[in-house]
């Protein structure tokens, strides 16, 4: 699964075909609990082989991959959590 969803983030990275609104919702642990948060591709900096960077201002974020609930382009769905489902971790969050 984890080669699957490297693979699925270095492609919105790097395939151009893809539409420009791309996507990566993931599930951030805070003081007060989970909550689900979308991250645009352009701030995404590093895709390693657990985990994805994420550069937020002056701080960076490293998400493991168990943590990704879908990753989007556009309207498509390019990768969807078996474990997560988007709305229901929306809600809950």
């Amino acid at each position: 699964m984890q080669s699957e969803i490297r693979n699925t983030l270095n492609r919105l990275l790097h395939d151009k075909g893809l539409p420009p609104l791309r996507r990566v919702y993931y599930v951030s642990r805070e003081e007060n609990g989970a909550k689900v948060k979308a991250a645009g591709i352009e701030t995404v900096t590093l895709v390693a082989r657990d985990y994805f960077r994420l550069n937020l201002g002056d701080d960076a974020v490293y998400i493991p991959y168990h943590r990704i609930v879908e990753i989007t382009a556009g309207s498509e769905i390019l990768w969807k959590s078996r474990k997560w489902d988007l709305a229901r971790a929306r809600n809950n969050s």
